[in-house]
């Protein structure tokens, strides 16, 4: 694990991006995020879960600090969020997981950063 964030974080930009990482992973937790998507899409989805709201709400541009991020780093924690709105990471790391869920991994294959950044 130290080898990981001595590695990969080498620059400011680096820490920035997993900082807002940690940050924006439980905004999907805040029930205000669904109801304004709701608004802005007319799209209920408050019956799906924390990540899946997320997700949406990046990809309908409602995170503007991901905006603060260089191209590369953005489409890199998008990645990753698009992977935790789908896979169990805390399964993965108890090793809970069944075979068949292991498959979204599959979309992270060469995107090291995406997964660290997770």
């Amino acid at each position: 694990m130290r080898q990981i964030f001595t590695n990969g974080l080498q620059t400011p930009m680096d820490i920035y991006t997993l900082v807002l990482s940690m940050i924006i992973n439980d905004l999907g937790k805040d029930h205000n995020l669904a109801t304004d998507y709701a608004k802005l899409k007319n799209i209920d989805i408050s019956n799906v879960n924390h990540d899946m709201i997320l997700l949406h709400a990046v990809e309908a541009h409602m995170v503007p600090t991901l905006d603060l991020l260089p191209a590369a780093q953005r489409a890199q924690l998008v990645t990753g969020v698009k992977l935790g709105a789908e896979f169990n990471f805390g399964q993965l790391a108890q090793g809970e997981n069944a075979p068949a869920s292991l498959s979204g991994l599959q979309q992270l294959r060469g995107e090291d950063r995406a997964f660290e950044m997770r």
